[in-house]
Parts: structure tokens; sequence; C-alpha cells
């Protein structure tokens, strides 16, 4: 398996569902969270649930965008 779509099956989804869960702790609805995050609300609610992409531990000086764009440049 590629880099980037061991990324795009693994980390992707598992940062979707970081954010699903951070966002719905501020209060969002979970319309407004598929919205955002550009997935169904059925996909918001198995992220919330745990029933789809298992979260992964991210340390706070990483900055995700940057990791997953080391993985993609590999593409170019």
């Amino acid at each position: 398996m590629l880099p980037c779509e061991c990324a795009a099956k693994y980390k992707v989804p598992a940062i979707k569902a970081k954010l699903a869960m951070k966002l719905k702790a501020k209060g969002y609805s979970q319309k407004k969270i598929s919205d955002l995050l550009d997935v169904t609300e059925a996909a918001v609610s198995q992220y919330l649930s745990g029933k789809r992409a298992k979260c992964i531990c991210i340390p706070a000086k990483t900055k995700p965008v940057a990791a997953v764009c080391k993985i993609c440049g590999i593409c170019k």
C-alpha cells in the first residue's frame, strides 16, 4: 500500500473522527459537523460512537496538516 493510500484509508478518517468529537464537545450539531467535515450525518454518528475510524493520538506539537503533506509529497 502506498503512503497516500494508507493516509486516505486510515489517518484521514481518524483525524475526522477526532475533529467530530471535539466539535460535538463544543456543542455543534451532527448536521453542522457533517457539513464542516464534508461527510454524511451517518458518518458523523459512527465517528462519535466509535464504530468508524478509531481515533489516533496526535502529539500536541505535531501539526496534522504538515504530516499529511509530507506523505502526499510522494505523489507529486
